[in-house]
């Protein structure tokens, strides 16, 4: 009675900054080659009148009428694609050949991303659309000018993934529990995954605050009391959702 209980925590795995921060590295910078790649593949979404004055100004180098647009930027939980869509047959001049036009994807010339027109747009000034389009220089996506695919994100994002799961089960976590990180991964864009990281693995703890370690004396001075637990992650877990959300909105 009165004895501290004692996990099965390696004691000497809080003695591994250099393994610690390696891995901290490892899946920050699987994320960075993960999400800059996935953002500059996604659809950027735009207006009507801004897609008629990309029209007017002759920028325009390719595109492609499309329907069931499923734009998916920056979403971890999908890391091998930003966007997907069906593309209709159509005309030399990129008109669906089953009915009126849909939604437009298309290049501009200096831009990074794709360009997305969820609207259907008839006519720019008093010209068919397709017609203004073609006057314009533009021409319809061909296999060799169609929107670069980057599905090879997925790869280091599976890595940042796996370090990450790997590490939290083999190395006691001394900031929050193994719940609290859970969930706190589950957090959108990866950033969970990238917090768990940098306050992590990279800060080095106090291993007073592991339950079962001891000190250099031998005595027991960790009980864990100063960690974040389950219920902690919930709330993280939420607001972190909310704010994923209001950026992934600004950026995109």
């Amino acid at each position: 009675m009165g004895e501290t209980e004692r996990t099965s925590e390696p004691e000497g795995a809080l003695a591994r900054p250099v393994l610690r921060r390696v891995l901290a590295a490892v899946v920050v910078a699987s994320w960075v080659a993960w999400a800059v790649p996935s953002w500059m593949s996604s659809l950027h979404e735009v207006r009507p009148h801004e897609f008629v004055a990309d029209v007017q100004s002759g920028r325009i180098t390719g595109y492609q009428v499309a329907s069931n647009v499923l734009s998916e930027p920056l979403r971890f939980s999908a890391p091998d694609r930003s966007w997907d869509a069906d593309l209709p047959a159509a005309d030399s001049q990129g008109r669906p050949l089953d009915g009126p036009p849909r939604q437009i994807v298309y290049s501009l010339d200096g831009s990074t991303r794709t360009r997305w027109v969820p609207q259907a747009v008839f006519t720019v000034g008093d010209r068919d659309a397709f017609t203004a389009l073609t006057e314009s220089g533009a021409r319809p996506f061909t296999s060799e000018t169609f929107p670069p695919n980057r599905d090879w994100a997925a790869y280091p994002a599976l890595l940042a993934l796996g370090v990450a799961l790997i590490s939290l089960v083999l190395l006691p976590p001394t900031l929050g529990t193994r719940p609290f990180w859970f969930l706190t991964g589950t957090i959108g864009m990866g950033l969970g995954i990238v917090a768990y990281a940098v306050a992590e693995l990279w800060w080095r703890r106090s291993p007073s605050m592991v339950a079962g370690t001891r000190g250099d004396d031998g005595v027991d001075v960790g009980d864990g009391a100063g960690r974040l637990r389950g219920w902690h992650g919930v709330g993280v877990a939420v607001v972190g959702g909310l704010v994923v959300a209001a950026v992934r909105a600004a950026i995109t």
